[in-house]
């Protein structure tokens, strides 16, 4: 296990609106608030998502849905990739009490997986800011994914 505690941080709270890209605009919100580390967490109504699922070193798309769909669990984080910023998300997605057609998912049914895209209707966002972490997001040779390399702020 690799380690570094966090001993100064701060939270941001943002609110997504229809039609907004979910990575763009938490981006946009890592530029605005210099967050270079920081874990995402989220829930909400979006109005279009694709999620991939992991199969050994390749990703596979696992869902497209569009239409009103429940952000049951959003959580993620923002860590640097070569100095810039990175968005890596996580969702279950389900439907709203009582709808499901023509979204692409089975009413009744969840679904999990890593978020490629969406597009809001209604999001919420909290984002834990590691002020005095740096979280360097490199490629993991054994899996193919990328992972963190936390070490102290310099």
């Amino acid at each position: 296990m690799i380690h570094v505690p966090s001993r100064r941080g701060r939270i941001v709270v943002a609110r997504l609106e229809r039609g907004e890209d979910l990575h763009a605009a938490l981006l946009e919100l890592a530029r605005w608030e210099s967050i270079d580390a920081g874990i995402v967490r989220g829930t909400g109504l979006l109005e279009e998502v694709v999620l991939h699922a992991y199969a050994g070193k390749l990703r596979e798309e696992s869902l497209v849905a569009r239409g009103e769909l429940e952000l049951v669990a959003l959580s993620g984080s923002i860590a640097l990739r070569d100095g810039a910023p990175e968005v890596r998300l996580h969702a279950v997605v389900g439907h709203p009490a009582g709808g499901a057609e023509g979204t692409g998912l089975p009413s009744g049914v969840a679904a999990a997986g890593f978020v490629a895209s969406a597009r809001a209707l209604a999001v919420e966002l909290v984002v834990d800011v590691l002020d005095d972490v740096y979280l360097d997001l490199r490629v993991d040779d054994e899996t193919g994914l990328p992972v963190w390399y936390p070490s102290p702020r310099r």
